[in-house]
Formats: C-alpha cells, structure tokens, sequence
C-alpha cells in the first residue's frame, strides 16, 4: 500500500470514528426509544425519537404509520401542556406552558373531538392576552416601560398574529425607541457633567426623564446636575454680595444632594464668616476690643476677597471708639430677601443685625417694619404679633424723624397705608 492510500485510509477511520452512534441506529432503535419515552410521560423525547424514525424508514406505508402515533402523542403533549396551563396559578408558567404547546406540529384535527381542546387553549390564550396587553399598557403610563416591553414580548409569543393584528407592534417599537433614547440622553448629560456644563446636562436629563421617566438614572443625574447648578448659582449670588441668597442656593443644593462637598463647603464657609463676623461685632458693642480685632481677624482668614470688599480694616486696629458702618450690602439684601417673598428670613436677618449695630440705626428700624408688615400682611393666617411689630418699628422711625416717607415705587400701598395710619395716630410728635 502506498504512503499516501495509507493516510487516506487513516484519515477516513479518524471521521468514521467522529461520528455519532445514531448513524447506526435503525427506525425500529427509534420507534423503541420513542415508546419508551412516551410511557415515561417524557412527550419532547418521544417526539424527538419518533421524527428520527420516520427520518430512518424507506418505507412509505410505514412511515404513515408512525407519523399516526406521532400525531397522537403530539395531541397528547398538547393536551398535557393545557392542562398544566389550567392548573398553574402563575401567569408567567401559564404563558409558558401555552408557548410551548403552541409550538407543536398539529395535523389533522378539524372535526375531531381534538379541536374543541384547541379552541379552549385559544380562548385562555386570548384572556392573558387581553390581561397582558392591559396590563403593559398601565405599565407604561407609569412610566415602567422595561416591564411593559417584559408584558407586550409575552403577549407577542402567546400569540404572534393577534399582536400584529391589534397593532402593538408600532407601540412596542415606540417603547423600545424611548428607553434607547432615554439612555442615549443619559449618557450625554453624564458627559456635560464631566465638562461642567451643569445647566446643559441638567436639560439633557430632563429630556430624558420626559422620554423615559422610570430610568434610575435618570432620576441620579438629574438631582446631582441641578445641585451643581444650585452651587454655580450660590456662586453668582456671592459674586453680586447676595450672601444670604447664595446660603439659600447651598442648602438647596445639600438638600437635593448631600454628597455634594463643594456645597457643603462653601456653606460652611459662608456659615462661618458670619458667625464670626456676629461675634466680632458683638465684640465691639460691648467694647471688648481686642476680641473683638481677634474675631474679624479670624473672619478675615476664613473668606479673605469677602472681608476686603465688605469690612472696614480699620476694625483690625485702632481703639474701636468709632462706631461701626452700617453694612450697606447686606441691608440691601434683607431687602431684596423682603420682595423675594422671604420676609421671615429678613426678620431675622436685621433683628441680628440690630443686636450687632445696636439701637438708633433708621434704616435698620424701616427695613424691619416693613418686613414685619410684610409677614403680617402675606401670610395666610392673620398674625397680630406681626402687625404690631410692623407697627412698633414705625412708631420708632416717625418719633426720630416725623417727615419720614417710604417709596412708593418700592413697597406696596398696605405698608405705605401702614405708615400713614401710625403718622396719624401723632406717633412722630
């Protein structure tokens, strides 16, 4: 034999020997399997041996006869598989079961006691349809659209030509193409967050959370970007010398988000500096002079370009026998705080500051009767107290100066009309 005849030779032995053992099985092998398997209530291997067997037989009649049996034990598969669908409590499982039966090759059953089973599977098939398709739907109006894609992929491999027949396909895409866009959204709001366009990314989650309101991250990106624009606004208001505001706009954005530390940070700075501005004025007051020039120096370390713009440096030294200014910035803000609609936050704001500068400041007494005028006048339940305060500052104002006339430009005609009923009441005289 010839070297190459007896590569030949091995190499074909090697396939031979490669092969599966059911090359050498006959139809009858099958047809034992196949009875085997079908008294073990095992109806996919039965089925499975069956069709081998009819594939293995050159016999025409008996490949008739076994494709009887086989469309018997299919029934009975069928019938198994219903039964079990009726059993189940779980839907999922009903789904399931009614799947798989739905798959299987049913010849020859028009007219015979076989097509009554098929009609009642078709009318379970059409309830959990209908269940489902409902179902998906309210799903999907809450925003869930995950679990409704979940609920229409089952209503579809229940039953393929009532989807497309009712007209879900459309909708189903529908969902599919929001929750890809929703991502697709996310993900640039991600990135104009790492570029510190926060305004930008803050939109794009919000075009998101339109497209696809259930998506957890939607909901995360969208709370970390409007935090950081709370924090970018803080910045704006502590660049025009709206302090208060800009303490507001840090503490929203610690609500939101409080693992934003640049917000906890400049709020705690700003949190600081005015305490210890406080006690430096307090310091003061009480002629308690070095503390006092120990407190503003401590102020100035905190937040040094805000104590340059807005304090004196003569209050680091000297004698502290001048009087302090009157901060003409934040008496601004108070008032800006008034016409924001944060008349308790200016209450407080200029009762500290009194405490600070002490009695004799107008401009303190005007600015907190028409806070407290404000409050008295804005909130839903009358407050007397409030109206008396108001009105006990004005007092105050008329007696230092009768002729004393609040802007008409500025505040609104109760507190104009305020002022004029204490004028009349001869508080200035």
């Amino acid at each position: 034999m010839s070297e190459k005849k007896i590569i030949l030779f091995i190499l074909i032995a090697g396939f031979l020997a490669t092969l599966p053992l059911t090359l050498g099985q006959t139809a009858s092998d099958f047809l034992g399997e196949a009875e085997t398997s079908s008294a073990a209530g095992d109806y996919p291997a039965a089925i499975n041996a069956y069709q081998k067997a009819i594939t293995a037989t050159a016999n025409a009649d008996r490949k008739g006869e076994i494709q009887e049996t086989l469309d018997k034990v299919t029934k009975a598969f069928f019938i198994a598989l219903y039964d079990q669908a009726l059993q189940t409590t779980s839907r999922d499982e009903k789904v399931r079961l009614l799947v798989q039966a739905g798959k299987l090759e049913i010849r020859e059953w028009l007219g015979t006691s076989f097509e009554e089973t098929l009609r009642q599977s078709q009318r379970l098939i059409n309830d959990i349809f209908d269940e489902l398709k409902v179902e998906a739907e309210s799903t999907a109006d809450q925003g869930n659209y995950p679990r409704a894609i979940s609920l229409y992929d089952q209503a579809r491999a229940l039953d393929g030509a009532a989807f497309e027949r009712r007209g879900l396909e459309p909708v189903y895409q529908r969902y599919l193409d929001q929750i890809q866009g929703g991502i697709e959204l996310v993900a640039q709001g991600e990135a104009l967050l790492s570029e510190g366009k926060y305004q930008e990314a803050a939109e794009k989650f919000l075009e998101a959370q339109r497209l696809y309101p259930d998506l957890d991250s939607v909901h995360d990106g969208l709370i970390r970007a409007n935090a950081l624009v709370l924090v970018e606004n803080s910045k704006d208001f502590a660049s025009a010398s709206q302090f208060i505001r800009a303490e507001r706009a840090l503490e929203m954005s610690l609500e939101s988000d409080q693992t934003n530390e640049e917000a906890a940070r400049l709020l705690t700075q700003s949190q600081s500096y005015r305490e210890t501005i406080h006690q430096g004025r307090l310091l003061y007051q009480k002629d308690s002079c070095k503390d006092s020039q120990q407190a503003f120096g401590r102020a100035r370390g905190i937040d040094r370009p805000r104590f340059q713009k807005h304090e004196s440096n003569s209050v680091l030294g000297g004698d502290c026998s001048s009087p302090l200014p009157l901060p003409e910035s934040e008496i601004r803000e108070a008032l800006l705080d008034i016409f924001d609609g944060h008349a308790e936050d200016s209450i407080e704001f200029m009762e500290r500051l009194r405490e600070e500068m002490g009695e004799g400041h107008l401009q303190i007494s005007v600015l907190l009767g028409v806070a407290y005028g404000y409050s008295a006048f804005m909130s839903s339940e009358k407050d007397p107290s409030s109206l008396e305060s108001a009105k006990e500052q004005f007092r105050t104002v008329l007696r230092s100066q009768p002729d004393y006339q609040l802007s008409e430009r500025l505040f609104s005609p109760r507190i104009l009309q305020l002022v004029e009923e204490i004028r009349s009441e001869g508080a200035g005289q």
